[in-house]
């Protein structure tokens, strides 16, 4: 109680004196350069989110033996309708229903990646 006492007797204080941070007499932040920002975007995070998205549609378009693909979603749902697990089957057929709407959305991304990439990194 008399800490809080205290913290309030402290927080009037220094509202009443006006020595608290002024907020307004900040200055405005400048803008960095974008010299150091495009290059380590042009050389590096370009590159890995389009090597990215193109492990993601191949994944989806492999065969039934790679791990997260159409097909193998299609065999592990089978699988689980024919055990009897028809909530995982549901759940798999959802995932498998979604697919063409992934690959659709990757290749938008990677068209708006190769956008940028040709409008800001062109040297």
């Amino acid at each position: 109680m008399i800490r809080s006492a205290l913290v309030a007797l402290t927080a009037a204080t220094v509202l009443a004196t006006g020595t608290g941070v002024a907020l307004a007499d900040t200055p405005a932040p400048t803008p960095a350069s974008d010299k150091g920002t495009n290059a380590a975007m042009c050389g590096t995070r370009i590159p890995k989110i389009l090597s990215r998205i193109d492990a993601a549609t191949a994944r989806i378009n492999g065969a039934a033996t790679v791990k997260g693909s159409t097909a193998w979603l299609q065999e592990k749902e089978q699988q689980a309708r024919s055990s009897g697990r028809t909530v995982l089957a549901d759940l798999l057929a959802a995932r498998v229903t979604d697919r063409p709407h992934r690959l659709t959305d990757l290749a938008q991304l990677k068209t708006q990646v190769q956008q940028v990439q040709a409008k800001d990194c062109a040297s």
